[in-house]
């Protein structure tokens, strides 16, 4: 209770000097000017005083309830388990392994190979005539005739041309009879003489065949392979499995069962008694007084003093900032022109509010 009381106080000191912060006054800013003539308003600050809501501590006396922790003493009874031994004597029947030989018939199987007489049956390849007919084929020459082309000489004529002499040399007495074929004659002045470089080249006159070709048809036999099939009976051997059955001698192998007496030695259990001492224990309980330490919360009943935060009214006195309207001729004034006053954040006809009721802008 006293927490909750302390902190209310702190809560109403606080928004008290948010209020006088905020009462303060604010600076007058210039009035924008929408009409030719420049409009500044008089800023003024005046005084006044309000009552102002504050709080303090106020002690007062409570009880309060708390409790404590004591150690008691508080009997309590245990229990002591305790195991008794006690004697007994019980008779045991116990087996005893004993071997036994016996002669036993005992049946086993021999594997005897006995021969037996069968008949089988086997393939053997045989060679076997049989008549076939063929055909095969026959190559022959036949003669065929064909007509062909031949291009032959229908009688040509003899023509005089003019070539240069000894292959394009000089002139003089070696030109006047050139011989071509075997008979020409190669020389390094190319049939000119010494002035072969300086002279003009030298011709003469030849005469040359000119033949006339004419294409003939003509009628030519040519030989020519002709296969032709032939039909005959051949005899050939053909390879078949001709069955042959035979009587043949083959050992088999059958069980045949054999009973030969064996010893054999078992185990027998055979009872017998005997007397035997054993101990077990009883589980006594017996009871026993001792004393423990517990913790008890026991109540306690005392009186405090307390703190509670009192309500009353004290008179401050606070400053706050007015201007005055101005008339510029725009009709209606500075506050028709500036919008009532809210370029200076105050009014002329209202109040300014601080603190908890302060007013963001100007309305």
């Amino acid at each position: 209770m006293t927490r909750t009381t302390i902190r209310s106080a702190v809560l109403a000191v606080l928004a008290l000097a948010g209020a006088a912060v905020t009462a303060q006054a604010q600076p007058c800013s210039p009035c924008p000017t929408p009409c030719s003539t420049p409009c500044m308003p008089t800023c003024t600050t005046m005084t006044k005083r309000i009552m102002v809501t504050e709080y303090r501590q106020e002690p007062y006396e409570t009880t309060r309830t708390s409790y404590k922790t004591e150690w008691q003493d508080q009997p309590y009874t245990a229990f002591k388990c305790e195991l008794v031994p006690e004697n007994h004597t019980r008779t045991v029947t116990f087996y005893t392994t004993v071997p036994v030989t016996k002669n036993v018939d005992v049946t086993h199987y021999e594997c005897v190979a006995v021969p037996e007489q069968r008949q089988v049956t086997r393939y053997e390849c045989v060679a076997v005539p049989e008549q076939r007919q063929v055909t095969r084929y026959v190559t022959s020459s036949v003669p065929v005739q064909h007509m062909v082309s031949r291009c032959v000489d229908a009688g040509g004529s003899y023509e005089c041309r003019e070539v240069a002499c000894g292959g394009g040399g000089g002139g003089g007495s070696s030109c006047g009879s050139p011989k071509h074929g075997l008979f020409r004659r190669h020389s390094r002045s190319g049939g000119c003489g010494e002035c072969a470089e300086s002279c003009a080249p030298a011709t003469t006159t030849v005469s040359v065949y000119v033949p006339h070709y004419t294409t003939v048809q003509e009628a030519v036999t040519v030989m020519q392979t002709v296969c032709n099939p032939v039909t005959e009976t051949i005899t050939v051997n053909v390879n078949r499995m001709v069955p042959k059955t035979e009587t043949i001698t083959v050992t088999t192998y059958k069980t045949v069962p054999k009973t030969v007496s064996v010893p054999v030695t078992t185990y027998e259990c055979r009872p017998g008694t005997r007397e035997e001492h054993y101990v077990t224990y009883t589980q006594k309980t017996t009871p026993v007084p001792m004393t423990r330490r517990v913790a008890v919360c026991v109540p306690v009943t005392e009186r405090v003093t307390a703190f509670r935060c009192v309500p009353f009214q004290v008179e401050k006195e606070v400053t706050y900032t007015v201007y005055t309207g101005c008339d510029t001729g725009c009709g209606g004034g500075y506050d028709s022109v500036c919008g009532g006053g809210e370029a200076g954040c105050t009014h002329s006809s209202g109040h300014h509010r601080g603190g908890l009721f302060h007013r963001k802008g100007c309305r």
